[in-house]
């Protein structure tokens, strides 16, 4: 169940994204409802205090996706009138490993959840020597002739 919304989330942040979309508030419906609740909190880059800027929550349970928005400049979301139970949460950004975890959502309450992002390391293959593009080739400091 995670991976597949782990993979929806990642898809949709990148798409939105590209796109310069902003999702906040899309799904979300009547606030007063009684038998729904809600989560905020703030995006971090893990092990700091540096906010992530336009890093995209989402909360939702199998294929059903309840709520989605993208982040204030200022690291933090809310999340409203999610259907009281435990469900997934999970959030990506770009540049940053995906993170699910499960909450649980209380009728009428507002659960604070921060959220922490690890840096994603570089795709192998990624890093280009300088002696591919200058031409130039690296001494060898290992042998001695």
């Amino acid at each position: 169940m995670k991976k597949g919304l782990l993979l929806w989330v990642t898809g949709l942040s990148l798409l939105l994204t590209i796109s310069g979309c902003d999702i906040s508030g899309v799904f979300n419906g009547d606030d007063d409802d009684p038998t729904k609740g809600g989560v905020e909190g703030t995006v971090y880059e893990d092990g700091t205090t540096d906010p992530i800027i336009g890093a995209l929550v989402v909360v939702g349970e199998g294929g059903d996706i309840w709520e989605a928005v993208s982040l204030l400049p200022d690291g933090e979301y809310s999340l409203s009138n999610i259907p009281a139970g435990t469900l997934v949460i999970a959030a990506t950004a770009v540049g940053y490993e995906p993170y699910a975890d499960t909450i649980t959502i209380e009728a009428g309450e507002t659960v604070v959840r921060d959220i922490y992002l690890t840096v994603s390391p570089p795709e192998p293959g990624s890093f280009t020597p300088a002696s591919a593009t200058t031409g130039f080739t690296p001494l060898n400091t290992d042998t001695a002739e």
